[in-house]
């Protein structure tokens, strides 16, 4: 099937006329089609764009006449030229009730209805011309439901792409924004009026992502979400037939991600390349470089990206295994211990974490529950906090010089945890959050490593603990910036003024913290239509882009997305 074949079910799609079998299709044709999927985002922005900029405005009072003068003077110059054909013997017209007078008309109100329009747009306030446009759509939307106007190409479809063409095309070129014209602001952003405006790179889309609470203010401790802003997601590595895994930017312009994609049966994966568009894909190194990657396990790649510690079952268990990309191999978890044999199916080593100074954190369970280990650059190896208590979620501080993991303990009570602080040997180790029953807690450092978010899902649907939290590095101030939260992904921006951060379902988050202020703006990252969830993220060095791994619902595979912040 073709792209314009594909395009029509579009349509039914939004309506939501769409059979299952034909929207699973047309998903998958979206996911590897960039421009189908900027198609079908323009008009669901359309929509979204009306919905948060719709105002009631008068236009002038003599504009219904001005255009009511030029419908007469059109069919007054045509009864003229009917009455002369009579007269002359040619043959006559049939009257304005025919089927010519009917075409005649729709013929009219396409070209000199709109054009009459335009021109009269022309001499009255950008506010109302805008204002025209909306109502012109809505009267659109109303009468292209009657069966009369439903055919390919009918009038009113017809009006309505052209109208939506110029509505689009008022945004794109700006003629009718004035500074300070809050119509459109919500829509553009709190930037500059110039940044609004662009747009989505070559293979990219546009998203406006709508207010989940339109009303809901900043009070107390709990974040505003933000009402109307853009936000361009451009798909990187999107097919449903590989996973793609572990973005991470190698450069200004340069993405290092994991592929199946030219893996050897595969069943491993390789290592590619591509910029922020997404147009130029390499594989990188050494060409026969196959990593037999155990997805679950996890990945990390080293501070200086020339290294990457993997998850491997090839000996059926888990280890860490780490390889250059001229694909020097070793085994990080056959360092120690040496006459331990791990059983099969264990989990012998998963979760890697680097540092920038080259130690590798990683969890494992074979002392008989889950234990944080540290593997230095030099080969030197020792676990943090041999306990009877379970750890993970273990990240190294910006200096390296320290760990904070979260911790679960048992008692008489039952299951609660906690976050904790490690020093780089394990030595001291202190609790920094209170202890929070049947919680899971993610731990990220702030850029300068004196706060620490943490992302809580404390179980239950009702639990007021659930959401993101923020706490100083020495357990003093423990308070709540965000009502979302619950997810397993949490990440700090380079720059300190943001967190991204996923909620239970997976969807991802930006908060925009307001100053050195326990709270801020919420901008939901994910279009709600986009069934899946974000397993992976990391900030670019300017703090305006976030890599994502992406899990679609449908297929269980993963892609690679880049969302450009407003």
């Amino acid at each position: 099937m073709k792209c314009p074949e594909y395009r029509r079910k579009i349509s039914s799609y939004l309506d939501g006329e769409l059979d299952t079998l034909n929207e699973k299709e047309l998903y998958r044709h979206l996911s590897s089609c960039p421009h189908c999927a900027q198609y079908l985002d323009e008009f669901r922005s359309m929509d979204k764009l009306l919905k948060s900029s719709m105002v009631f405005l008068e236009p002038p009072e003599d504009f219904a006449d001005g255009v009511m003068e030029c419908i007469n003077s059109t069919f007054d110059a045509k009864d003229k030229k009917d009455k002369t054909d009579e007269g002359s013997g040619l043959p006559q017209r049939e009257s304005a009730g025919s089927k010519e007078r009917e075409s005649l008309y729709s013929r009219f109100l396409e070209n000199r209805f709109l054009e009459s329009i335009t021109n009269r747009l022309k001499t009255v306030p950008k506010w109302t011309a805008a204002a025209v446009i909306v109502v012109l759509i809505l009267a659109v939307s109303f009468f292209g439901g009657t069966a009369g106007f439903l055919g390919e190409n009918s009038l009113w479809k017809n009006i309505l792409v052209k109208t939506a063409s110029a509505y689009y095309k008022v945004l794109e070129i700006g003629n009718m924004l004035e500074e300070g014209d809050s119509l459109f602001s919500k829509v553009l952003g709190n930037g500059s009026q110039e940044e609004g405006r662009k747009s989505s790179s070559d293979g990219g889309f546009v998203e406006i992502s709508e207010s989940l609470f339109a009303d809901q203010k900043a009070e107390g401790n709990k974040a505003e979400v933000l009402e109307a802003e853009t936000v361009f997601l451009t798909p990187l590595a999107v097919n449903e037939s590989y996973n793609n895994v572990r973005p991470v930017w190698a450069g200004k312009d340069v993405i290092y991600y994991l592929s199946q994609r030219g893996a050897p049966g595969g069943n491993g994966y390789v290592v590619w390349q591509t910029n922020s568009e997404g147009s130029k894909s390499s594989i990188v190194g050494k060409r026969g470089l196959f990593i037999p990657l155990e997805i679950k396990g996890g990945a990390a790649w080293s501070s200086d990206r020339k290294k990457l510690a993997f998850v491997t079952d090839r000996n059926e268990y888990w280890e860490i295994w780490c390889s250059d990309l001229q694909g020097q191999l070793t085994n990080i978890t056959a360092a120690f211990d040496e006459d331990a044999m791990p059983e099969k199916g264990s989990q012998w080593g998963y979760n890697p974490v680097w540092s920038v100074l080259g130690d590798l954190a990683f969890l494992t369970q074979r002392f008989g529950n889950t234990d944080i280990m540290v593997s230095s650059a030099a080969g030197k190896v020792w676990v943090i906090g041999k306990t009877e208590n379970e750890e993970s979620f273990p990240i190294w501080s910006p200096s390296g010089k320290q760990l904070a993991f979260f911790r679960s303990l048992r008692d008489k009570e039952g299951k609660k945890g906690g976050i904790f602080i490690a020093d780089r040997n394990g030595e001291e180790i202190h609790q920094v959050t209170p202890l929070i029953k049947n919680a899971a807690m993610v731990p990220a450092w702030s850029p300068k490593g004196q706060w620490l978010a943490v992302n809580v899902d404390a179980g239950s649907k009702n639990s007021s603990d659930s959401g993101l939290w923020c706490v100083d590095v020495g357990g003093r101030k423990w308070s709540k910036i965000s009502e979302f939260g619950g997810g397993k992904v949490v990440s700090w921006s380079p720059d300190g003024t943001k967190i991204a951060f996923t909620g239970k379902s997976g969807k991802l988050y930006v908060l925009y913290r307001d100053g050195d202020k326990d709270r801020g703006r919420v901008l939901p990252i994910i279009p709600e239509d986009r069934r899946g969830y974000v397993n992976y993220v990391e900030w670019s060095q300017d703090s305006r882009r976030i890599l994502m791994e992406w899990v679609d619902a449908g297929t269980g595979k993963s892609g690679v997305w880049l969302a450009s912040l407003p």
